[in-house]
């Protein structure tokens, strides 16, 4: 039987800070493969994932992944924030 596709409903984001046990966004209800959070803190690695919900329920979640706020504009980074926000996006 061939397989078939289900919408997505929505996305539900996690954010910790300093470890994944300190989770401090728990959003559902979004309806994009992005989102915008504010950071509480500078300098610091905050981990993220994400889950997507069918009409069959919510999946697992992705593996965490991390980064570290920088406000700092030549600071060598994988993720660059110029502003106490972050966009986290996904595909």
């Amino acid at each position: 039987e061939p397989w078939t596709v289900t919408p997505i409903i929505e996305y539900h984001l996690q954010l910790a800070e300093g470890d994944t046990a300190n989770i401090v966004e728990n959003i559902t209800g979004i309806s994009s493969t992005s989102h915008t959070v504010n950071l509480q803190a500078d300098s610091t690695i905050y981990y993220w994932r994400v889950r997507a919900r069918n009409m069959y329920g919510w999946n697992n979640f992705n593996p965490w992944y991390s980064f570290r706020s920088s406000v700092f504009i030549n600071e060598a980074q994988a993720w660059q924030t110029l502003a106490p926000a972050v966009r986290a996006a996904w595909i």
